[in-house]
């Protein structure tokens, strides 16, 4: 079935391309739509992030080809950890060690310095990801190709930086202190804590030094020692537009704003004072949660901008909620409520795929008759995107010469699809004239394009974001038998790295002051700020109060199993949170 699935798309593919021109083709044939959500759907590691971040941020451009793998590459083809070890070993960048401790210096790197493919145990494994344990992890481009990134790390940088101007993320400036692009490590909050022993260099200067006389434990000296055979860091990625970061926010703009303000406060508070073998997984799921918020909200705004084509005021009024099992899993009840809930939530997937291809076609026909020029799209995309709902609801005075050309594919498509197989719906649906030609031509290229090369890329960079079904994820997933099928559902959790982040990061105000915070306050702000639901029920959800109450029974447990929780009394005023890392206020940038 899914073999003729791919048929069937290449053959409409073909279709379409025979009626629309090749630069229409390329604008119309792809999962997303930039301007409302700048990724490039498809499975990504989010543990790869980091090393590309702060590449970006020393050097303002995207990461292009290094010279990792022609360096350490094997006699497989590929970089294995047997690689890595047996090239520091041969030109003595590491004390020369006897046979046996091969294998358990290669053991160590696989634990402390890289990730195999697959998450695979053996030293003969491809390797896909160097765990950042210091700034020159920056310099192994793994992954190979950084588009296989799926510009999530250009996302992450723009909501950090949050320039609110520009196309395109200019050197030297960020709204938000401590996250510019600079060559001058102490100026940048990540940069500071992971680039420690780094001598600056100027902006262009691909030959940075490590200072070797800079204290630093083995797993940085490992990830150091492995940069320095390299030579020198990667070029950027191409010259000119292609290595550019464009400047680009969600429509959930709050989202984005929050996120950017969670990992800017929270690094300022603990950068110092938590040792960085704990920080980076709460980093990680730092970045996670804020991406996850970020793509959610986007989704719900977007559902409400399909109604009417304008955007809600108020990004709380689009706030996608989610009931958390805080069992992780374990009980049977709580696990079907948090199922049924993102059930519910997710099925919006398939509009927000929809709105987006709407949004493409509105877009090329908008900058058609030139009405981009003089517009500011980037980097808030809310005016430009109301304005396309304008002119798809006939409120814009050009919606008449948008309209037009798209009824005219619309039937091009149609008469094109008369001698394809199995294409009758198609045609019925390009035909119904009581819909907008602009709905009518996104509902058929949606199904031309088909499940598996739309909503399945945009849940697998979902899961990917989620870390789905990982010790350190936020969301679980298993086949579920609904009559005579079998189906994906997910339920949304809590790991401990993500309860650790959460708490220490609101135990510190804004202004990176220390609050004194309850349960009740951790609970609402849960809420609130995340859309996460624990011992309340989503808007549209019926769950038992006895649930409820069970399931914050269990989160308390954890919470005081990992030494965040102390309590007076029974009382819920009298129970607070505690940070198990005291915050150093006066560390990173003010």
């Amino acid at each position: 079935m899914a073999e003729k699935q791919r048929v069937q798309s290449g053959s409409y593919k073909a279709v379409l391309a025979s009626v629309l021109p090749s630069v229409e083709m390329d604008a119309l044939w792809v999962t997303g739509y930039m301007p409302a959500f700048a990724i490039s759907f498809r499975r990504v590691d989010l543990g790869s992030i980091l090393p590309a971040l702060l590449y970006m941020f020393r050097r303002g451009v995207r990461r292009g080809a290094g010279k990792f793998h022609t360096t350490y590459r094997g006699a497989s083809g590929a970089v294995t950890v047997l690689d890595i070890v047996n090239a520091l070993l041969a030109d003595g960048a590491m004390v020369h060690a006897a046979q046996p401790a091969y294998a358990l210096l290669a053991d160590y790197l696989l634990c402390t310095s890289f990730e195999n493919k697959n998450h695979a145990l053996s030293r003969s494994a491809p390797v896909i990801r160097a765990y950042a344990n210091h700034y020159l992890s920056a310099w192994i481009d793994l992954p190979r190709n950084s588009i296989d990134l799926r510009l999530t790390p250009e996302l992450l940088l723009t909501t950090l930086a949050w320039q609110s101007a520009g196309e395109h993320l200019t050197w030297q400036a960020a709204n938000q202190p401590g996250f510019a692009m600079t060559d001058r490590y102490a100026d940048n909050n990540l940069l500071r804590v992971l680039g420690s022993g780094m001598q600056p260099r100027n902006k262009e200067d691909l030959m940075e030094t490590w200072d070797e006389s800079a204290q630093v434990d083995v797993e940085q000296l490992v990830c150091i020692r492995v940069a320095q055979r390299l030579g020198n860091a990667p070029s950027s990625a191409a010259d000119g537009k292609k290595g550019a970061i464009e400047n680009r926010w969600p429509v959930a703009v709050a989202s984005a704003r929050r996120a950017g303000d969670d990992v800017a406060v929270f690094l300022r508070a603990y950068a110092d004072a938590i040792p960085r073998t704990a920080l980076l997984p709460m980093l990680e799921a730092c970045f996670g949660l804020g991406l996850s918020t970020m793509f959610l909200d986007s989704m719900q705004r977007l559902s409400a901008w399909s109604e009417d084509g304008r955007l809600p005021l108020k990004d709380e009024d689009a706030l996608c909620t989610l009931f958390v099992d805080c069992s992780y899993g374990a009980d049977a009840a709580l696990r079907a409520a948090s199922e049924t809930c993102a059930d519910e939530r997710l099925r919006g997937v398939a509009q927000f795929t929809y709105v987006l291809a709407q949004l493409r076609i509105l877009d090329r026909r908008a900058r058609a008759r030139r009405l981009h020029e003089g517009f500011a799209i980037a980097p808030d995309p809310t005016a430009w995107i109301n304005l396309l709902g304008d002119l798809l609801h006939g409120r814009h005075e050009h919606s008449e010469h948008i309209l037009e050309p798209v009824e005219e594919m619309c039937g091009n498509l149609g008469a094109a699809l008369q001698d394809e197989p199995a294409a009758e719906e198609l045609c019925r649906t390009l035909a119904a004239s009581e819909a907008s030609p602009v709905r009518r031509f996104a509902a058929a290229l949606s199904q031309m394009m088909g499940y598996r090369s739309v909503d399945r890329h945009v849940f697998d960079w979902a899961d990917s974001v989620w870390r789905t079904n990982s010790p350190d994820g936020m969301a679980r997933s298993r086949r579920r038998r609904d009559g005579n099928s079998r189906r994906m559902v997910r339920s949304f959790v809590l790991s401990d790295v993500l309860l650790d982040y959460l708490v220490h990061r609101h135990l510190i105000g804004e202004d990176g002051s220390p609050w004194r915070l309850s349960l009740r306050e951790f609970l609402r702000i849960l809420r609130v700020r995340y859309g996460l639901y624990v011992d309340q029920a989503p808007p549209g959800q019926s769950i038992a109060h006895g649930m409820l109450a069970h399931n914050r029974r269990i989160l308390e447990e954890r919470l005081r199993d990992l030494g965040l929780l102390v309590s007076v009394n029974d009382a819920d005023g009298m129970k607070f949170l505690r940070p198990r890392f005291a915050a150093a206020h006066s560390g990173g940038q003010a």
